[in-house]
């Protein structure tokens, strides 16, 4: 598997010598282990808490972003290994609803579109587009994608688009 490290928005390395990689989706969790040599030059393919790791997803080719949260480097092992959550849980988390929205018969797209607005994540493809009513509380937006998700009785995945320097648009399909 084929990962690209981004630090502060911008592509540091890539690397495609995972010793272990397991992409937990339903969790929207990563985890891996990639070979630590302490003789790379300072910061060269070296990884850090908090950079943003891209994949594709084997199954869709969609590139998926994840944001190292936990990280152990294991020098006299010769191994770095990390725990990496979706990107969308970190970012929504930190936008916030400051008022209660009644959704009264949307689509789930609409409902989508109405918490989304302003936090840099769009719509992206979708399967389904069920109507439903529910009211979305003040709280997060992860929290209110997370209503609508079980109000609305859907799936959604995340995206993102890439360019030569990092990430371009960001998806809930």
């Amino acid at each position: 598997m084929n990962f690209t490290f981004l630090k502060g928005g911008t592509v540091a390395f890539y690397r495609s010598d995972a010793e272990q990689a397991e992409w937990t989706q339903e969790e929207m969790n990563l985890q891996c282990v990639f070979p630590y040599d302490p003789t790379f030059p300072l910061n060269e393919k070296v990884i850090e808490r908090g950079m943003t790791v891209l994949f594709a997803d084997p199954a869709t080719n969609a590139i998926q972003a994840y944001e190292i949260r936990n990280l152990s480097t294991f020098k006299a092992e010769g191994y770095q290994q990390f725990t990496a959550e979706d990107i969308v849980i970190s970012e929504l988390t930190d936008c916030h609803i400051p008022e209660e929205i009644e959704l009264t018969n949307v689509s789930t797209t609409s409902a989508l579109n109405q918490i989304l607005s302003g936090t840099g994540w769009s719509v992206g493809t979708v399967a389904t587009n069920p109507t439903s009513s529910g009211d979305i509380g003040r709280g997060t937006v992860w929290q209110a994608a997370i209503a609508i998700r079980n109000n609305w009785n859907v799936n959604f995945l995340t995206r993102v688009t890439i360019g030569a320097n990092g990430i371009t648009g960001k998806y809930i399909d």
